[in-house]
């Protein structure tokens, strides 16, 4: 059995970042759904039907960039992207090379070395989109549930504040 490739395996890890980002977009779509239909009978509804729709925007667009990569790649096949591309292509040539034999060892091993040296670069692009993917995910839970404050929380009292149907 073959090891799995590294370019392989660093696709894997970004399409389940991707995902991941994903399901947490949609936890925090539906939780505004959640909270909406608890305050119906609220004497605000009004008022928090129209944060939970600005905030339900704010999260779709902050989450636009990765929603479209990951639904590329769910919804048509793998995911594509031109450096983990390239290395597969390097990695068919080191390995088609490898198959040929002793005389052509010196081109494989420095298509190896140049395989490495490309994925050294592309996982470190990666690392790079994912950490600051992370800082934004933060800032965004810090101004998603700064903004549903008032609805969660009667500050005035420093209290939680129930749904109506919840208080009796």
């Amino acid at each position: 059995m073959s090891p799995i490739q590294k370019h392989r395996h660093l696709q894997f890890h970004v399409e389940a970042y991707s995902h991941e980002t994903y399901l947490l977009e949609q936890r925090l779509l539906k939780f505004l759904k959640v909270l909406e239909r608890e305050h119906r009978r609220d004497p605000e509804i009004k008022a928090i039907k129209e944060l939970c729709a600005a905030l339900g925007e704010f999260v779709r667009g902050a989450f636009k960039k990765v929603a479209k990569l990951r639904s590329s790649h769910v919804h048509e096949a793998r995911l594509t992207d031109k450096s983990i591309d390239r290395l597969g292509s390097i990695d068919l040539y080191a390995r088609a090379l490898g198959d040929l034999g002793a005389r052509r060892h010196r081109i494989t091993r420095l298509f190896r070395q140049f395989y490495q040296a490309e994925y050294l670069k592309s996982r470190r692009s990666w690392k790079k989109w994912i950490a600051s993917g992370n800082v934004a995910t933060r800032e965004l839970l810090d101004k998603y549930f700064e903004g549903l404050s008032p609805v969660i929380l009667d500050e005035g009292r420093n209290t939680i504040r129930y749904p109506i149907n919840l208080n009796t």
